[in-house]
């Protein structure tokens, strides 16, 4: 069953403000989708995407990488069914 995430738990997860996740929709720069006028995120497209974002522009062992995706992934399961 895929899991769905609100802006709002983007932004926790993310550590962002709310308004910087929106600007990055407006900007199709996070993947996400609407429901009319509700916006959601499938969590495993913003863990992916999040894995190619955090090791652009620095340079990240691949440990310091591993540990990243692994506690996002932990995250994310706690909310697994988050609607």
């Amino acid at each position: 069953m895929k899991s769905y995430l609100k802006v709002g738990k983007v932004a926790e997860l993310l550590r962002v403000q709310k308004s910087t996740i929106y600007q990055w929709t407006h900007i199709e720069f996070i993947p996400h989708f609407k429901v009319g006028n509700v916006m959601r995120f499938e969590a495993e497209m913003v863990l992916e995407w999040y894995s190619k974002v955090s090791n652009k522009g620095r340079k990240q062992s691949d440990s310091d990488a591993h540990k990243s995706t692994i506690k996002l992934l932990n995250v994310l399961d706690i909310d697994k069914n988050f609607k």
